[in-house]
């Protein structure tokens, strides 16, 4: 049994035997077995940058610094020259920061594939913040909210894909009359 170019298969089909009957032997292209890590890893950048936004808006400080790796460096949007370094300084920068309701809106994440262990993300993030939270929600958000976007370098350690570099800038100021 001659293997077709650009082909994976599984260790019957590699060792040349015949599968036994009613079972098929699976044949994935090159092409069709990248294509789909290609997409798992696009999913787990988003997943990240998701929960970056998440774990932010309800103040999970430790769980936002653990998506960095242990070298990570983060830029806000609003201070883009003053880039914190390291997963513990940027533990402490959010620690540090005065409590406030956010909601952070991730738009048009676009992740490009550099190696099965690197990726690159650009995305814009929309900000809203509520002044006033004594009452039940609804709340007002304050004006301007304000879109931004991040730079990402995501690198897969231990099973889990991290920032190594997470570096954000502000846009527009949207809203202000």
């Amino acid at each position: 049994m001659a293997r077709p170019p650009n082909a994976w298969y599984d260790v019957a089909a590699a060792a040349e035997t015949r599968s036994p009957p009613g079972i098929e032997i699976a044949l994935v292209t090159l092409e069709e077995r990248c294509m789909h890590e290609d997409v798992s890893i696009i999913i787990a950048c988003e997943q990240a940058i998701r929960r970056f936004a998440l774990y932010n808006d309800r103040h999970d400080h430790a769980g936002l610094a653990a998506l960095f790796t242990d070298d990570g460096v983060f830029a806000r949007p609003s201070a883009p020259d003053a880039p914190v370094r390291g997963r513990e300084a940027i533990l402490q920068s959010f620690r540090e920061r005065a409590p406030r309701t956010t909601c952070h809106l991730m738009l048009n994440t676009l992740v490009s594939v550099q190696s099965h262990t690197l990726a690159h993300a650009h995305s814009h993030v929309l900000l809203y913040t509520a002044g006033d939270t004594s009452a039940a929600p609804p709340w007002t958000a304050q004006s301007p909210a304000l879109l931004g976007s991040f730079e990402d370098v995501l690198v897969l350690q231990q099973g889990r894909w991290l920032f190594q570099q997470r570096l954000g800038s502000l846009l527009l100021r949207v809203g202000t009359g």
